[in-house]
């Protein structure tokens, strides 16, 4: 189910708002420029949770067989 938060903007956040949402730009509406970075805040938080999640258990001594493998970027 979707819902739709009524935001209020002064002109200035408006503008830029506009101004990323564009045929031209990464946004095509401006929902889109302003679910971008909360999507990416979701996630950061879901990575803060398990390394708090992590130490927990490391501090309570509770060891898991897996490990987190990083990929090489080359």
């Amino acid at each position: 189910m979707s819902s739709s938060p009524n935001i209020h903007l002064t002109n200035e956040p408006r503008r830029y708002i506009d101004s990323q949402a564009s045929d031209e730009d990464v946004y095509t509406t401006p929902s889109e420029s302003i679910r971008d970075p909360i999507r990416h805040d979701m996630q950061d938080w879901q990575v803060v949770n398990t390394i708090r999640k992590g130490l927990n258990e490391a501090a309570d001594g509770v060891f898991v067989s897996e490990s987190i493998i990083v990929p090489n970027e080359d």
